[in-house]
């Protein structure tokens, strides 16, 4: 198999966790956006001053806080499949040193 074949089929075995990494990112991204407008239309819906900021630094930052944990959650699977293909790509290089008869040094 040839390193470009290879190379093409390691990328295509983690797209799905790619994918869904995207999806929670973008799902994240969008409620953090609406939660933003929400807490804006609560503030001037607000009656006081002091109901205004309290929907803004305690409403506000809560719900901003829990909707961006798909962000989080989205960074997951992305990172695995990253740790995943360079380790397989590690291999890779070593089972190629090795079968060309390079002496490889051990950790």
């Amino acid at each position: 198999m040839s390193k470009w074949h290879r190379e093409e089929k390691m990328s295509k075995d983690y797209e799905t966790l790619r994918l869904w990494s995207t999806v929670l990112v973008v799902a994240g991204v969008g409620g953090v956006i609406f939660v933003v407008i929400a807490v804006i239309f609560a503030m001037i819906e607000a009656v006081s001053f002091v109901q205004a900021v309290a929907f803004l630094l305690i409403g506000g930052s809560l719900a901003v806080l829990f909707v961006s944990w798909p962000i989080a959650l989205g960074q997951g699977p992305r990172a695995l499949a990253d740790v995943v293909e360079y380790a397989r790509d590690q291999q890779g290089v070593l089972s190629e040193r090795l079968s060309e008869g390079e002496k490889v040094r051990r950790d």
